[in-house]
């Protein structure tokens, strides 16, 4: 099919250029694919500060998150975690649940990373009353194992076994006998000290 020619029905009109924070943004996707973080976040840096002085606030949190996951990357928990609240705060006052919920697993991620275990058991909790109003028991079963994960940073052994315990309680009930097996096996494992 051949182009419509100007002034046809169909035809763009006026085609706008493209938004130069838009564009800055998708250059760091770019150097991201290319894994090149330091030149990625140069970019998502200047998209967001576009973003901000032009009011954008979904291109505030996208640039934010990408930051964030290049920190979280670098192990610059701290700074991860103040760009994914910056998203955060955007998601929550939109009442995007579905990005709220992928920004707590990775604040949660960051507060193991500095340490901070109980707000992290807060915010995995927190994630576990999202994937049961959600019904999604996978996300659940995950999440179990990752707070038992981080219950055993915490030196807590009881916690953990109880916390894979419970993911292979969310496996019996669909029947998923063998994966149960092996989270109780886990379970008794970590309760032992192994």
């Amino acid at each position: 099919m051949s182009p419509p020619k100007k002034g046809h029905p169909g035809a763009a009109v006026g085609k706008e250029p493209p938004n130069p924070n838009q564009a800055e943004y998708e250059k760091g996707q770019d150097f991201l694919k290319k894994n090149e973080p330091a030149l990625a976040a140069n970019a998502f840096h200047n998209a967001l500060l576009g973003f901000e002085e032009g009011g954008d606030e979904k291109g505030v949190a996208n640039a934010a998150d990408k930051l964030g996951d290049i920190c979280l990357g670098r192990q610059d928990f701290a700074n991860a975690i103040n760009h994914f609240e910056k998203a955060f705060g955007i998601c929550d006052k939109e009442g995007d649940d579905f990005s709220i919920i992928a920004l707590n697993q990775k604040i949660a991620k960051a507060r193991r990373g500095l340490q901070q275990y109980d707000v992290a058991v807060a915010i995995y909790l927190e994630l576990l009353d999202s994937f049961q109003r959600f019904n999604n028991p996978a996300q659940a079963v995950e999440t179990f194992e990752t707070l038992a994960d981080t219950y055993r940073e915490m030196g807590d052994r009881g916690k953990a076994a109880d916390a894979l315990r419970a993911a292979a309680g969310i496996h019996q009930s669909f029947k998923h006998f063998r994966q149960a097996q092996q989270l109780l096996t886990r379970a008794e494992a970590v309760a032992r000290g192994a």
